[in-house]
C-alpha cells in the first residue's frame, strides 16, 4: 500500500524554521560547549581579523583585572600559549608578555557545584619550581546559581568567580558578524542572564510566588532566607552549607540544621502536583516502616502544640511514613498558589525553632 504523500506549504515551513531553533548552543548545553566557547574568546588572540583580536585581549585582560584589580599591558610580542585539558583543567592558558608568563586557570560550570578538592588540586599541578601559586590567575566561570559551595570553596582555593552578569556584561559591548560569538550571547541572555541573574538581582522573595518553586535559585532563596531567619540561635549548625541536586529540570534543594547521630533537613521538594517545605529526619541505616510511625507518633507529643497554636497556619504534621528507606518526612508546609513566600520563610523558620528547641528537652528520637 503506497503512502500518501504530504506537502508543507510555505507558510507552515516557515512557522516551522521560527519554533525550531538555529542556535547550537541551543542544543549543545553542556559545559564542554562553554569550554569550547571561553577557548575561542582566548585563541582569537592569534585572529586575522583585527575585531576579534581586541575582543580577545579585552577578555584576557577583564580576568586579569578582576583578579588583580590592576590593569594589564600588552607589550607588541605578547603570546598566548592554549593547553587542551592540561591536568584536566576546564581551561588553561599562558600569555607571555614583557617577559613574564602569566598563568590561567579557569573552571567552568553551568551548574554543578566544585568537588573533590579540584580547585586546589588544579592549581598544585600547574605550580612549579618557576610558577608559584600566587602568581597564578584563578577564575571560577559559572552561568548557573552561585551557592555557598562556590563561594566556600573558592575563597579557600584562592579563585575569583565571575558569573552569569559578568560575562553577559562583557560580550554585550561588540556587536560583529560572527555567528558562534552572536550565538552565545543570545544563549546566555536568554536562558541565564534574563531567567537567573535578573531575577536574582532585581527581585526579591517578598516579590516571588509559590508559582516560581519550580527554580532552583528560588528554593535556593527561600532555604538561605530561613537559615538567616534562625541565624541567632545556636541550637542551628549554621556552617553546614545549602546543597541542591538537579535531574533534568527537577529540583531538590535542602539544608541539614542539626546532626547528632542522625541530621535534620529542612527541604524543598516537589510531591505530586506541588512544591512542599519539608522537616525531614535522616539516618544512616535503613529505618523500618514500623520504626518510622513510631517515630511519627512520639514527634506528635511535643509538636501538637504549636501545630494547634494560632502561630500556624499552613504547616501540617505527616501522618504515614513516607519517602526514601532512611528518610522520615516529619512535618510539611505546602506551596499553594495563595501563600506569599516571605510569609513561608517566617512561619517554618519558627516552627524549626519551636521543634529544635522541645528536641533538646526530650528524649523522643
Amino acid at each position: 500500500m503506497r503512502r500518501k504523500a504530504y506537502t508543507v506549504s510555505n507558510e507552515k515551513r516557515k512557522i516551522m524554521s521560527n519554533i525550531i531553533s538555529q542556535n547550537i548552543f541551543d542544543y549543545a548545553t553542556s559545559e564542554l560547549s562553554q569550554d569550547a566557547f571561553i577557548s575561542l574568546l582566548v585563541a582569537w588572540f592569534d585572529s586575522e581579523k583585527e575585531e576579534l583580536r581586541d575582543i580577545s585581549k579585552s577578555f584576557i585582560s577583564s580576568l586579569y583585572n578582576e583578579y588583580y584589580k590592576k590593569k594589564l599591558i600588552f607589550n607588541k610580542n605578547a603570546s598566548i600559549k592554549i593547553y587542551q585539558q592540561y591536568h584536566k583543567i576546564d581551561i588553561y592558558f599562558e600569555l607571555i608578555s614583557n617577559g613574564q608568563k602569566i598563568p590561567f586557570i579557569i573552571e567552568d560550570k553551568t551548574w554543578t557545584e566544585p568537588h573533590s578538592n579540584q580547585l586546589l588540586k588544579y592549581v598544585d599541578k600547574v605550580s612549579t619550581a618557576t610558577i608559584a601559586k600566587e602568581k597564578i590567575i584563578k577564575i571560577f566561570f559559572k552561568t548557573g546559581h552561585i551557592t555557598e559551595k562556590d563561594e566556600a570553596e573558592t575563597l579557600e582555593a584562592g579563585y575569583v568567580i565571575i558569573d552569569t552578569g559578568w560575562i553577559y556584561k562583557f560580550l554585550a559591548q561588540y556587536e560583529i558578524e560572527n555567528s558562534i560569538f552572536n550565538d552565545y550571547k543570545e544563549y546566555l541572555k536568554k536562558n541565564f542572564y534574563e531567567k537567573l541573574y535578573i531575577n536574582n538581582q532585581k527581585k526579591q522573595l517578598k516579590n516571588w510566588t509559590t508559582n516560581a518553586t519550580h527554580n532552583g535559585y528560588v528554593q535556593y532563596a527561600i532555604i538561605k532566607a530561613i537559615k538567616d531567619e534562625l541565624k541567632d540561635n545556636i541550637l542551628f549548625c549554621h556552617t553546614n552549607l545549602i546543597k541542591f541536586t538537579r535531574n533534568g529540570r527537577q529540583w531538590d534543594t535542602w539544608w541539614s540544621f542539626y546532626n547528632n547521630g542522625f541530621s535534620l533537613f529542612v527541604k524543598i521538594k516537589k510531591i505530586g502536583k506541588l512544591h512542599r517545605i519539608r522537616l525531614v529526619k535522616y539516618s544512616q541505616t535503613k529505618i523500618p516502616s514500623e520504626s518510622k510511625q513510631k517515630n511519627l507518633e512520639r514527634f506528635s507529643l511535643f509538636i501538637n502544640d504549636f501545630l494547634d497554636s494560632t502561630e500556624n497556619k499552613n504547616i501540617q504534621k505527616t501522618k504515614k511514613p513516607r519517602g526514601q528507606a532512611r528518610e522520615i518526612e516529619i512535618a510539611f508546609l505546602e506551596l499553594n498558589n495563595e501563600l506569599l513566600l516571605k510569609d513561608v520563610v517566617k512561619e517554618f523558620s519558627n516552627f524549626m525553632q519551636f521543634f529544635l528547641e522541645k528536641l533538646t528537652e526530650n528524649e523522643y528520637l
